[in-house]
């Protein structure tokens, strides 16, 4: 593997999924494209933009409570990329333009993810999960969540 990073969390397909999902986005959206694999994307992905519109607003939040120039510097060009990433529930990415692709394990087996950060968010065996993350390009980041037992 590249850079397999491993957590041990609950899978989450809702609003604390999406949560704790908008923070590791935002955290990774300058290096390049991400991809959620989640069971329903199509379920998935209001909640998801739901949340990333929230983070965005509190940023606004956070930029119009400051004076340090800075700051209001660094969260405008935060705020003003987070604007034009796009979310998607259309795959494979050569063919669609999008920030975030959020699909299906099938839809993954079939166009194995190419990007800088995959997130496997499905209930699936972890041998599937470990053959997805093998065709990830080097230097990227893949984060599987397990179901705790």
């Amino acid at each position: 593997m590249n850079h397999l990073l491993v957590t041990k969390e609950r899978v989450y397909t809702n609003d604390i999924g999406a949560l704790d999902l908008t923070e590791r986005i935002f955290e990774r959206m300058h290096l390049g494209k991400s991809v959620v694999i989640v069971d329903k994307p199509r379920a998935f992905l209001p909640v998801l933009r739901k949340r990333w519109l929230k983070k965005i607003r509190s940023l606004k939040k956070e930029r119009s409570s400051t004076l340090n120039a800075d700051k209001i510097s660094r969260l405008e060009s935060e705020i003003n990329y987070m604007s034009y990433v796009k979310f998607t529930l259309r795959y494979p990415p050569d063919i669609y333009p999008g920030s975030v692709y959020v699909i299906d394990m099938d839809t993954a087996m079939y166009w194995p993810p190419r990007c800088s950060s995959l997130y496997l968010m499905c209930n699936t065996d972890i041998s599937a999960k470990y053959l997805i993350a093998a065709h990830m390009p080097e230097k990227s980041l893949t984060t599987v969540f397990y179901e705790p037992k």
